[in-house]
């Protein structure tokens, strides 16, 4: 008959089984290092800790699959690192997991799940970088719509505001002109934001009319 004792079930389960132990990092408090015995073995992140160990030791049939145990929530704690100082899109973040050396499938599962979770979005992501864009650099559509497009993310005329474009581009255009800048310069230096070339004709024109048009009333007004 066999042994009935738990005890001895016990030791005889931690003879088969590898004892791994956590201690925490003292440079980087968010880690954790992993040790067996005295030796080693690699390190972890408390998000990854907490998840699949919670406790200072645990015992494992294999190392290695205890490592690979790990990649989902390293690789997905990386993320949500990147993702708490700024916004990516899906193709920027895909980009910096596979740097990252993060597998393929183990990958497409993180931006899923980050997606579900309202952490990921292209849609928001457009918006926010449409309106930093217009409000801040005053770009224009065509060098807005080429950036997104190198984030992975298509803009269509109609997700656009060619309003306030025009306002930007006359605002630009009279501070230029007022700097007495080039005419030559003036198209150079808008077409490399994204302005039409047509669009800033039409603007220097409408700029020369009013000030033409200013320059008459003066005369008549003396």
């Amino acid at each position: 008959m066999g042994s009935k004792n738990p005890a001895f079930g016990f030791r005889f389960f931690k003879t088969m089984m590898m004892k791994l132990t956590f201690r925490p990092q003292m440079k980087h408090k968010n880690r954790f290092s992993v040790f067996s015995g005295d030796t080693y073995l690699f390190s972890i992140s408390g998000y990854t800790h907490r998840k699949l160990v919670g406790k200072d030791e645990l015992y494992v049939e294999s190392v290695e699959a205890f490592q690979k145990e790990c990649v989902f929530p390293e690789q997905y704690d990386y993320c949500l690192g990147l993702l708490s100082r700024r916004m990516y899109s899906e193709k920027e973040l895909a980009d910096k997991l596979k740097l990252h050396g993060c597998p393929p499938n183990t990958a497409e599962e993180i931006l899923e799940t980050l997606k579900e979770k309202g952490y990921l979005s292209d849609e928001q992501y457009r918006e926010q970088f449409l309106y930093s864009r217009q409000t801040y650099k005053k770009q224009g559509f065509y060098k807005i719509r080429q950036e997104l497009s190198g984030k992975g993310i298509s803009l269509d005329a109609s997700d656009y505001d060619f309003t306030a474009e025009q306002e930007n581009l006359k605002e630009q255009v009279a501070l230029l002109v007022q700097k007495q800048t080039e005419t030559k310069k003036i198209y150079s230096r808008l077409i490399r934001k994204g302005y039409r070339f047509s669009d800033i004709t039409d603007c220097l024109r409408n700029l020369s009319s009013e000030v033409l048009e200013e320059d008459y009333e003066e005369d008549y007004d003396a």
